[in-house]
């Protein structure tokens, strides 16, 4: 009998891989193809790239222009977090928040096609992965405001402050530009 298990196990074996491999839906060469979970014996590294998916190219360092699909320019300088307001507020963050502000310009190329720029076209992406949009009130921490919404003349430029509102405990990992202006990208990303 002791001959026999081996055997039964075999063909018990073979009988799921048909069973498996035997429906039309593709779903069996999904599932043979997948490793399983303890493939691997040495724990996963996190990775270090600050390229996001979406992103035009891998993120660049503060200070840095990038050029965006059109032959636009954009240029983030400087992120403060937290940031002390250069005036006297009208609108305060919500409680257990705090206010950033990125130093952000926008140049308009010769020619280029032009659209609309405002400051809801910049993101924050924290470390944890979530993502914050402008802050959305009519005051803003820091001088000049970048525009609500500007369109820009071919060679002109235009620069400004964009304010976002964060969790105490968040930190900043990239701040983007959504070069559609629509929110899906495709993106140019600064690490901060």
């Amino acid at each position: 009998m002791l001959t026999n298990a081996p055997l039964r196990r075999l063909a018990v074996a073979a009988l799921i891989l048909l069973a498996g491999c035997s429906g039309d839906d593709g779903d069996a060469a999904a599932v043979a193809t997948d490793p399983p979970s303890s493939a691997s014996t040495s724990p996963r590294r996190a990775t270090s790239t600050t390229t996001i998916p979406n992103g035009l190219a891998p993120a660049v360092g503060l200070g840095e222009t990038q050029a965006t699909p059109a032959g636009n320019e954009v240029t983030v300088f400087a992120v403060e977090h937290p940031v002390t307001p250069d005036h006297a507020l009208s609108d305060q963050p919500d409680e257990d928040a705090v206010l950033a502000a990125v130093d952000a310009q926008f140049c308009a190329a010769a020619g280029a096609d032009v659209r609309a720029v405002s400051e809801v076209d910049f993101l924050v992406l924290t470390s944890d992965g979530r993502q914050r949009g402008r802050w959305d009130e009519d005051d803003y921490a820091r001088n000049p405001r970048f525009p609500l919404s500007m369109t820009v003349a071919d060679g002109e430029c235009v620069r400004g402050w964009v304010t976002f509102e964060l969790e105490d405990d968040e930190d900043i990992a990239l701040l983007r530009w959504d070069t559609n202006g629509n929110g899906s990208g495709p993106f140019l990303d600064w690490r901060v």
